[in-house]
């Protein structure tokens, strides 16, 4: 038996074993995500299309109905399961999520820059995954409003007469 028919060019290779929040890799440019929102976000694109829709007395009229483009992008949050390690890496508070598409996330960022979350910090991205990792650094502390409550010093919690007015007996007039 000759090393030509030993090999068999027609066998397939063992499957890729697929992790779940991890996308397939492609030539390009990819930057590090650093988001600490709790559950992390599934970043997707859409592009507006020109579509018509049926108007009730009959007739159509034009408008744009948006179309998703790509596939979804898992954004890591830094929530973890109680007494479990975190599956990647966290940095100041922020979960790290590398390889994302550098052209996905231009266009997310760029339709999404009036959201609170990208506006507060608390989702951002660089090219090189130390640029990330500082920048979380620096933005060590950045609050989402998600956090657990607090019961002390917590911005969030009422301060007193903030026009909150105790419970009170019902008078028997409303009784009646």
């Amino acid at each position: 038996m000759s090393k030509a028919e030993e090999f068999d060019a027609t066998a397939t290779a063992p499957a890729v074993k697929q992790i779940p929040g991890r996308q397939a890799t492609s030539a390009g440019a990819k930057v590090t995500v650093a988001c600490n929102l709790p559950a992390g976000i599934r970043m997707r694109n859409f592009v507006m299309r020109p579509s018509r829709e049926l108007v009730m007395g009959g007739g159509v009229r034009e408008t744009h109905v948006a179309e998703k483009v790509g596939e979804d992008i898992i954004i890591h949050g830094i929530a973890v399961p109680f007494g479990l390690a975190p599956r990647h890496r966290v940095v100041a508070g922020y979960a790290l999520t590398e390889g994302v598409d550098k052209d996905a996330w231009d266009a997310w960022h760029k339709d999404n820059i009036n959201s609170p979350m990208v506006k507060n910090s608390c989702i951002f991205a660089y090219e090189k995954q130390a640029d990330t990792e500082d920048a979380a650094e620096d933005r060590k502390g950045t609050r989402t409003g998600l956090e657990p409550f607090a019961k002390s010093g917590d911005p969030r919690r009422p301060r007193r007469g903030a026009n909150l007015d105790e419970v009170k007996e019902a008078d028997d007039r409303a009784a009646a």
